[in-house]
């Protein structure tokens, strides 16, 4: 994950919870960044559709669609975030040696497999979800206790864990057929 998605994902939250147009100012400063890295994120939000801009006085940005719609999937998307990046492949195919000449293929697919179980995971989980679990009553008791409960992680339900085994699986597939 990039900084990118995490500046973007602020600024949604933070728009959705102010529910005014804000500018790129006002939205750096909660984000404690500079507002022309935020301008950058937001063109790319614009260009997708995510939110709105009005230049002017009166203007800033504002959601282009309701929170509850707006996936954090649909934010990596817009950013071409990939959470899973392999910079370096190792290996080398002239080398007469099947592992030397198979590593690379397998490191990639390995990232491609997470890259999209983390894509669909990201599927169900909205700006409004991340808004709400921050404003919770849940969330307030935690706060005055000292106690972290992350809230870009949603609770897990034994439903979360069933899926969670089934992309574990399917990525073990993957490494499995690769390798082979």
């Amino acid at each position: 994950m990039n900084s990118d998605f995490a500046i973007a994902l602020h600024a949604l939250v933070y728009l959705d919870h102010r529910n005014q147009p804000l500018a790129s100012q006002v939205l750096a400063a909660n984000i404690c960044t500079n507002a022309v890295r935020v301008r950058n994120v937001m063109r790319a939000l614009t260009h997708a559709h995510i939110v709105d801009s009005k230049a002017g006085i009166e203007g800033g940005y504002t959601l282009a669609q309701p929170a509850s719609t707006i996936s954090l999937r649909d934010i990596a998307q817009a950013l071409h975030t990939d959470f899973i990046n392999a910079n370096w492949l190792p290996g080398d195919m002239t080398l007469d040696c099947r592992v030397s000449q198979s590593m690379s293929g397998v490191i990639a697919g390995l990232s491609q497999a997470l890259n999209t179980a983390c894509y669909n995971k990201l599927t169900q989980i909205t700006v409004r979800d991340i808004t709400q679990r921050l404003f919770s009553p849940d969330q307030a008791i935690l706060d005055q206790q000292g106690q972290q409960d992350h809230p870009l992680i949603p609770r897990e339900t034994t439903e979360d864990k069933y899926v969670i085994q089934q992309r574990v699986q399917q990525i073990e597939s993957v490494f499995a057929t690769i390798i082979a």
